[in-house]
């Protein structure tokens, strides 16, 4: 029921929100386990207060994105299918995603993501977009949800829909017909 679309761009900001959060997370970790407080646990049977390897675990946390990328088998939109003039004129023009806010420029990521998006939509309809921040929502055969959980929601919601009509059409067939 559901292909996953992905990008470039997509993949380069989550891989660089992975490598700073997890670094933030792992040092925040080794400070905890470095506290003086906790001196008296630094032995070998308290494995887990030992100090863990930021390059290690943002390495790892970025092959599991890979893996996860690879197991739903994202189709990877074309970078060569943004147009670009039609982005610079929604800049100019304060349109979606750009705006009315204080930095434009940092929606270029999502400019070319919604071009993409775009492209892709023309022959491909509906797609659906799920993203927090609103600007994918006013498109023509784009349809944005705010959460990967009110997405399932609607999916789930079908297929109830659907299961109960099978069932009504099942027990009353012979009347139907």
């Amino acid at each position: 029921k559901v292909h996953h679309l992905s990008s470039e761009v997509v993949v380069g900001e989550v891989e660089r929100h992975i490598k700073k959060d997890v670094s933030e997370a792992i040092g925040s970790f080794n400070k905890v386990v470095d506290d003086r407080r906790l001196a008296i646990f630094r032995d070998k049977k308290y494995r887990q207060l030992q100090q863990l390897d930021e390059e290690i675990m943002v390495t790892e946390a970025v092959s599991i994105f890979h893996t996860y990328l690879s197991e739903t088998k994202a189709f990877m939109l074309s970078i060569d299918t943004i147009d670009l003039p039609s982005v610079i004129s929604d800049y100019f023009e304060a349109k979606a995603p750009f705006g009315i806010k204080k930095d434009k420029k940092s929606e270029f990521p999502d400019a070319f993501n919604l071009s993409m998006l775009r492209k892709y939509a023309a022959h491909n309809r509906p797609v659906i977009v799920v993203s927090g921040d609103g600007d994918f929502s006013d498109e023509k055969d784009i349809f944005c949800f705010k959460t990967l959980g009110e997405l399932l929601d609607a999916i789930n919601s079908q297929n109830e829909i659907t299961d109960k009509v099978k069932e009504y059409v099942k027990h009353k067939r012979k009347y139907i017909f």
